[in-house]
Protein backbone atom coordinates (compact mmCIF):
# COMPACT_ATOMS: atom_id res chain seq x y z
CA UNK A 1 0.00 0.00 0.00
CA UNK A 2 1.22 3.24 -0.51
CA UNK A 3 2.02 5.28 1.97
CA UNK A 4 0.01 8.64 2.15
CA UNK A 5 1.57 12.20 2.30
CA UNK A 6 0.33 15.08 4.16
CA UNK A 7 0.65 18.75 2.85
CA UNK A 8 1.63 20.82 5.21
CA UNK A 9 3.29 23.86 5.81
CA UNK A 10 6.57 22.42 6.42
CA UNK A 11 6.56 20.03 2.69
CA UNK A 12 8.40 20.48 -0.24
CA UNK A 13 5.81 21.69 -2.30
CA UNK A 14 4.12 24.29 0.17
CA UNK A 15 8.04 25.81 -0.01
CA UNK A 16 8.03 25.93 -3.16
CA UNK A 17 4.52 27.65 -3.69
CA UNK A 18 5.23 30.23 -1.27
CA UNK A 19 8.60 31.44 -2.71
CA UNK A 20 6.98 31.51 -6.32
CA UNK A 21 4.74 33.97 -4.99
CA UNK A 22 6.47 35.79 -2.81
CA UNK A 23 8.52 37.89 -5.17
CA UNK A 24 5.62 38.95 -7.15
CA UNK A 25 3.88 40.43 -4.23
CA UNK A 26 7.15 42.33 -2.90
CA UNK A 27 7.30 43.86 -6.33
CA UNK A 28 5.35 47.16 -6.32
CA UNK A 29 2.02 47.63 -8.17
CA UNK A 30 2.02 49.96 -10.64
CA UNK A 31 -1.33 51.52 -11.98
CA UNK A 32 -2.03 51.02 -15.49
CA UNK A 33 -1.96 53.84 -17.61
CA UNK A 34 -5.35 53.92 -19.76
CA UNK A 35 -4.83 55.92 -22.86
CA UNK A 36 -8.14 58.47 -23.48
CA UNK A 37 -9.20 58.26 -19.60
CA UNK A 38 -9.89 61.85 -20.14
CA UNK A 39 -11.72 60.89 -23.19
CA UNK A 40 -14.16 58.30 -21.90
CA UNK A 41 -15.18 60.72 -18.96
CA UNK A 42 -16.47 63.38 -21.86
CA UNK A 43 -18.22 60.83 -23.25
CA UNK A 44 -19.98 59.68 -20.01
CA UNK A 45 -20.61 63.48 -19.69
CA UNK A 46 -21.60 63.83 -23.19
CA UNK A 47 -24.09 60.87 -22.32
CA UNK A 48 -25.69 62.31 -19.64
CA UNK A 49 -25.91 65.53 -20.84
CA UNK A 50 -28.03 63.76 -23.88
CA UNK A 51 -30.00 61.69 -21.67
CA UNK A 52 -31.32 64.91 -19.67
CA UNK A 53 -31.99 66.93 -22.87
CA UNK A 54 -33.75 63.50 -24.26
CA UNK A 55 -35.54 63.20 -20.86
CA UNK A 56 -36.67 67.19 -20.95
CA UNK A 57 -37.79 66.95 -23.99
CA UNK A 58 -39.81 63.67 -23.38
CA UNK A 59 -41.25 65.87 -20.35
CA UNK A 60 -42.31 68.62 -22.23
CA UNK A 61 -44.34 66.54 -25.42
CA UNK A 62 -45.64 64.96 -22.31
CA UNK A 63 -46.93 67.97 -20.67
CA UNK A 64 -47.67 70.10 -24.18
CA UNK A 65 -50.24 66.44 -25.22
CA UNK A 66 -51.84 66.56 -21.80
CA UNK A 67 -52.47 70.57 -21.68
CA UNK A 68 -53.77 69.57 -25.16
CA UNK A 69 -55.95 66.78 -24.22
CA UNK A 70 -57.13 68.92 -20.97
CA UNK A 71 -57.48 72.23 -23.21
CA UNK A 72 -59.82 70.07 -26.10
CA UNK A 73 -62.25 68.27 -23.15
CA UNK A 74 -62.39 72.10 -21.40
CA UNK A 75 -63.78 73.20 -24.89
CA UNK A 76 -65.50 70.07 -25.95
CA UNK A 77 -67.62 70.51 -22.62
CA UNK A 78 -68.36 74.35 -23.09
CA UNK A 79 -69.53 73.56 -26.70
CA UNK A 80 -72.05 70.87 -25.82
CA UNK A 81 -73.05 73.58 -22.84
CA UNK A 82 -74.08 75.89 -25.54
CA UNK A 83 -75.32 73.74 -27.87
CA UNK A 84 -77.64 72.65 -25.35
CA UNK A 85 -78.56 76.44 -24.30
CA UNK A 86 -79.36 77.06 -28.45
CA UNK A 87 -81.44 74.22 -28.07
CA UNK A 88 -83.56 75.71 -25.21
CA UNK A 89 -83.61 78.66 -27.18
CA UNK A 90 -84.94 77.83 -30.52
CA UNK A 91 -87.35 75.59 -28.52
CA UNK A 92 -88.49 78.76 -26.78
CA UNK A 93 -88.32 80.72 -30.42
CA UNK A 94 -90.73 78.05 -31.74
CA UNK A 95 -93.04 78.93 -28.80
CA UNK A 96 -92.94 82.36 -28.51
CA UNK A 97 -93.26 82.42 -32.62
CA UNK A 98 -96.56 80.39 -32.39
CA UNK A 99 -97.81 82.36 -29.86
CA UNK A 100 -97.29 85.44 -32.05
CA UNK A 101 -99.22 83.80 -34.75
CA UNK A 102 -102.32 83.18 -32.61
CA UNK A 103 -102.52 86.56 -31.10
CA UNK A 104 -102.34 88.36 -35.03
CA UNK A 105 -104.99 85.98 -36.17
CA UNK A 106 -108.12 87.73 -37.29
CA UNK A 107 -110.51 85.40 -35.03
CA UNK A 108 -108.13 86.24 -31.91
CA UNK A 109 -107.92 90.40 -32.62
CA UNK A 110 -112.37 90.06 -33.22
CA UNK A 111 -113.14 88.35 -29.75
CA UNK A 112 -110.63 90.08 -27.81
CA UNK A 113 -112.07 93.07 -29.76
CA UNK A 114 -116.05 92.22 -28.95
CA UNK A 115 -115.11 90.67 -25.50
CA UNK A 116 -112.30 93.08 -23.97
CA UNK A 117 -113.56 96.09 -25.37
CA UNK A 118 -116.66 95.90 -26.09
CA UNK A 119 -116.56 96.36 -29.78
CA UNK A 120 -119.22 94.93 -32.45
CA UNK A 121 -119.22 94.29 -35.55
CA UNK A 122 -121.13 97.49 -37.86
CA UNK A 123 -124.09 97.42 -40.06
CA UNK A 124 -125.40 98.47 -42.99
CA UNK A 125 -127.32 101.18 -40.93
CA UNK A 126 -124.42 102.61 -38.81
CA UNK A 127 -122.97 103.38 -42.51
CA UNK A 128 -123.43 107.36 -43.60
CA UNK A 129 -122.90 108.44 -47.42
CA UNK A 130 -121.15 111.88 -48.20
CA UNK A 131 -121.95 114.23 -50.75
CA UNK A 132 -119.98 116.56 -52.28
CA UNK A 133 -121.79 119.44 -54.85
CA UNK A 134 -118.55 120.80 -56.41
CA UNK A 135 -116.12 118.32 -57.55
CA UNK A 136 -112.60 119.04 -56.85
CA UNK A 137 -110.58 121.20 -58.89
CA UNK A 138 -107.17 121.92 -59.88
CA UNK A 139 -105.83 124.78 -60.93
CA UNK A 140 -102.71 125.58 -62.56
CA UNK A 141 -100.59 128.75 -62.30
CA UNK A 142 -98.32 130.76 -64.65
CA UNK A 143 -95.00 128.30 -65.16
CA UNK A 144 -92.55 130.14 -62.67
CA UNK A 145 -88.98 129.93 -64.46
CA UNK A 146 -85.82 131.78 -63.87
CA UNK A 147 -83.68 131.84 -60.75
CA UNK A 148 -86.26 132.37 -58.19
CA UNK A 149 -88.32 129.23 -59.76
CA UNK A 150 -85.40 127.13 -59.26
CA UNK A 151 -85.17 128.85 -55.57
CA UNK A 152 -89.07 128.03 -55.11
CA UNK A 153 -88.36 124.19 -56.41
CA UNK A 154 -85.33 123.83 -53.80
CA UNK A 155 -87.42 125.46 -50.96
CA UNK A 156 -90.41 123.01 -51.72
CA UNK A 157 -88.45 120.12 -51.80
CA UNK A 158 -86.55 121.42 -48.28
CA UNK A 159 -89.92 122.00 -46.90
CA UNK A 160 -91.42 118.71 -47.88
CA UNK A 161 -88.78 116.34 -46.25
CA UNK A 162 -88.86 118.39 -42.95
CA UNK A 163 -92.62 117.69 -43.14
CA UNK A 164 -91.62 113.98 -43.93
CA UNK A 165 -89.11 113.75 -40.97
CA UNK A 166 -90.92 116.03 -38.87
Amino acid sequence: MAKRVRASRESVAYQQLIETTAPLEKQPVQPLHVIGDRHKKRRVRALRTQQLLCFALVLTIAGTILYSQMMLTRLTTEVSKKESQLADLNSEYVALKAQQDSALSLGYIENYAQNQLGMVKMDNSQIEYVEINNPDRIEVTKDQTGLSGALAAVAKSFNAILEYLG
